[in-house]
């Protein structure tokens, strides 16, 4: 799927991956609407079979989950209209487009780190 093109939890599922997130950590939307969780490890390390959700996997609708990597990844964006911003990585070329900051934001970074390009399972397309 084109980065250009990637919302909710597709676009969320990429940035798991940008960030380095293992895909096998990653338990996939089950009902349309439906949004990431992650599998926890035991102490030793191993996928312990229990998951959790919450605001630091929906990078692209809360401030608390993109936010940091807006940051740590010096982000920059600007209002183009009322529908529409642009996101861009100083120095680089990356420059994406969204109807919300976060949502341009987003793109851009997984954009810098996986292509513009990437695959999307199924169950993140509902």
């Amino acid at each position: 799927m084109k980065t250009t093109e990637l919302t909710d939890t597709a676009l969320d599922y990429a940035v798991a991956i940008a960030k380095g997130i293992p895909r096998e950590e990653l338990r996939l939307p089950r009902y349309k609407g439906d949004s990431l969780f992650r599998y926890t490890r035991d102490e030793d390390g191993n996928l312990d079979g229990c998951y959790v959700t919450g605001p630091d996997l929906i990078f692209s609708r809360k401030w608390e989950a993109g936010g940091p990597i807006i940051h740590k990844e010096g982000l920059g964006f600007y209002q183009a209209n009322a529908t529409k911003w642009w996101a861009h990585l100083p120095g680089q070329e990356y420059t994406h487009e969204g109807p919300t900051p976060l949502i341009a934001a987003m793109r851009c970074y997984v954009a810098s780190k996986l292509g513009d390009e990437v695959d999307i399972p199924k169950e993140c397309l509902r």
